[in-house]
């Protein structure tokens, strides 16, 4: 019974730290559906910055292929990267770059981030 209680402290200890995905500062660029064709789909709404030398659609046709399985991929973007989340929103993280699955510089199209390992 102890054990219980205490499980139960740690989880609404931990719960309480968990907080939403926090967006506000990142434009949707786009989105990937995985199964099928994978074709990227255009945010109609997303302004690319102007200092960005590379396009949602040169990332998604470059990077891809780095969201796996039968997810979604979503692209996101804020005034310095893209950032590709697969599954957005399925899984809880309190950054996004901490939960994209690679990060991609809007000026050089070059790779930040690249995928964990498995």
């Amino acid at each position: 019974m102890r054990n219980i209680l205490t499980a139960l402290v740690v989880l609404t200890l931990l719960s309480a730290c968990v907080t939403p995905v926090d967006i506000s500062r990142y434009q949707k660029a786009g989105i990937a559906q995985m199964r099928g064709n994978r074709a990227f789909v255009p945010d109609p709404a997303f302004s690319q910055p102007a200092h960005f030398k590379i396009s949602p659609q040169e990332v998604a046709s470059s990077f891809g292929h780095l969201c796996q399985a039968d997810y979604n991929c979503t692209y996101f973007a804020d005034q310095d990267a893209y950032y590709l989340l697969q599954n957005f929103g399925a899984v809880p993280s309190l950054f996004v770059s901490s939960h994209a699955v690679a990060i991609v510089d809007g000026r050089t199209g070059t790779l930040l981030k690249p995928p964990a390992k498995p």
